[in-house]
């Protein structure tokens, strides 16, 4: 939702499509319309809700991966809730979790995990 690094993102030239959008929202794009879907760095406590994720699945084709990171020692509310609901109802199925990872160079004690989900 920063219109600064949207239009960081827009001079380099290298996306398609480029949006503000608040994730949680109804997103704009057509369900079934992405092959992949990355969201890393942005579900955060007191960032993106976890409810976000039903979009980010809706909008991903069939046999389509989902990636998404979330901090190993501060999950945010209700991902695992949402993660085990998708993979129950068959929306999705788990292809990997990463171990716990540094991921900001200057503060290694921040450690991320990596979800890797295909959608039915």
């Amino acid at each position: 939702i920063s219109p600064g690094m949207l239009d960081e993102a827009i001079r380099k030239r290298i996306y398609h499509d480029c949006r503000v959008w608040e994730l949680g929202s109804p997103l704009s794009y057509s369900s079934n319309s992405y092959d992949a879907v990355t969201v890393c760095g942005v579900f955060t406590p007191n960032h993106a809700p976890a409810n976000a994720l039903y979009e980010i699945v809706r909008v991903t084709r069939e046999k389509g991966l989902v990636l998404f990171t979330l901090r190993a020692d501060e999950t945010p509310p209700h991902f695992p809730q949402i993660q085990q609901e998708l993979s129950d109802s068959g929306a999705w199925v788990l292809v990997e979790a990463t171990e716990p990872f540094p991921s900001i160079a200057s503060e290694p004690h921040i450690q991320h995990k990596c979800w890797v989900y295909k959608v039915n």
